[in-house]
């Protein structure tokens, strides 16, 4: 299955099965990049970005048990674009919608950098959350 199937298969089904088909198609090493940029930034082995994938799934749905995250993929030449929106209610009762990009560069079925883009002004909640 190519990578733009299986992604687009996966972002229907859930975070889960999002991150089990990244895990079948990330490269050995990974390029994380982030507009705006973070410190973060750099050149990962695949089972580095993996965990620090499932990291914030785990965070995400402890801040909204009823945290989503749904994908509008398509491809042009060697660039994978999945339109994100990352959704739930904190525990205050505020609904939180976040929507964002991610960019993913694949080589010979491997993806080899992934690029996210995400308001920051939307994220504001969701940090907020996590100081109390």
């Amino acid at each position: 299955m190519s990578v733009l199937d299986d992604l687009t298969q996966a972002y229907g089904v859930g975070p889960e099965a999002t991150h089990q088909a990244l895990a079948r198609h990330l490269a050995d090493e990974v390029e994380v990049r982030h507009e705006p940029a973070e410190p973060a930034d750099g050149v990962y082995p695949a089972a580095v970005v993996l965990q620090a994938l499932a990291q914030r799934a785990e965070l995400f749905t402890a801040l909204m048990p009823d945290y989503a995250e749904t994908g509008q993929v398509s491809q042009q030449g060697a660039e994978i674009t999945v339109d994100l929106v990352v959704s739930g209610t904190l525990a205050d009762g505020q609904r939180i919608e976040v929507a964002g990009v991610d960019v993913l560069t694949v080589r010979e079925e491997r993806i080899v950098r992934l690029l996210s883009r995400f308001s920051a002004e939307q994220m504001r909640p969701l940090l907020d959350a996590l100081a109390r």
